[in-house]
């Protein structure tokens, strides 16, 4: 998909990456990813039909990301993508 938001770490260490699919069945799906400065995924695609992830904020040194799910809820990801 086609990059929407990038939000970078202050210390450059990783930049989250926000985008849309379009799924199978015509639904627009937003996921997110995070890499490290190097290019290296740091977790796989997060997001789907019931979860529609839009990075708000990265912290400082990278540790985690904050974003923000379609019905408003706000989740922490660590760079191992779990919350």
């Amino acid at each position: 998909g086609k990059p929407e938001r990038l939000r970078m770490s202050y210390d450059g260490s990783v930049i989250a990456v926000n985008y849309s699919r379009v799924s199978a069945t015509g639904d627009i799906v937003r996921k997110v990813t995070l890499f490290d400065r190097a290019g290296k995924r740091l977790f796989g695609e997060r997001g789907g039909l019931s979860f529609s992830p839009e990075v708000v904020a990265v912290s400082p040194a990278g540790e985690c990301l904050t974003v923000r799910d379609a019905d408003g809820s706000l989740w922490l990801l660590s760079r191992d993508g779990h919350n």
